[in-house]
């Protein structure tokens, strides 16, 4: 059962063109929105985000992510 939880690193990430991937992380990475579009590729699955929405990025899984052209996301 998981008692706690630490954090890191943590930052945050203005509106630009920045993208990651397709890589692979070793740490588990959580992303929220705060402004913006983007989209989260995985093998399984594709995800189109917006403001309020929040992803995951699990260890040793491939992904892909990157802003909308139009409207870049922001994101903590």
């Amino acid at each position: 059962m998981l008692n706690h939880l630490s954090s890191t690193l943590s930052g945050y990430k203005p509106p630009n063109m920045h993208r990651w991937g397709p890589g692979v992380r070793d740490i588990y990475a959580l992303h929220y929105i705060e402004s913006g579009r983007g989209t989260l590729e995985t093998l399984e699955a594709f995800f189109s985000l917006k403001a309020g929405d929040s992803f995951i990025i699990f260890p040793e899984n491939e992904v892909y992510y990157y802003p909308d052209p139009m409207d870049p996301w922001e994101y903590v």
